[in-house]
C-alpha cells in the first residue's frame, strides 16, 4: 500500500469512527468532509511522515490523560 492511500483509508476511517468512544467527536472531524480541507491535511501528513523524524512528525509525549468524570449516583429516598 503506497503512503497516499494509506492517509486517504486514515482519513475516511477518522470521518466514519470519529477519535475515540470516550468522548463526542470534535467538530474538527467534520471538517474531513470538505474536500480542499482534506487535500491539505493529507498533504501535510505525508510531508511530515516523509520527513522520517519524530521532531517532524511533532510527536511529543503526553503527560496527562483527560477523562470524563463518571456521575455521581444520587439516590432519591421517598419520604
Amino acid at each position: 500500500m503506497n503512503i497516499d492511500k494509506a492517509i486517504e483509508l486514515a482519513l475516511d476511517n477518522i470521518r466514519k469512527e470519529g477519535l475515540t468512544d470516550i468522548f463526542t467527536t470534535p467538530f474538527e472531524v467534520s471538517l474531513l468532509k470538505n474536500e480542499h480541507f482534506r487535500v491539505l491535511l493529507s498533504d501535510q501528513i505525508k510531508a511530515r511522515i516523509n520527513s522520517n523524524s519524530l521532531a517532524g512528525l511533532k510527536v511529543y509525549p503526553i503527560s496527562t490523560s483527560f477523562f470524563p468524570k463518571r456521575m455521581p449516583m444520587i439516590s432519591v429516598v421517598p419520604r
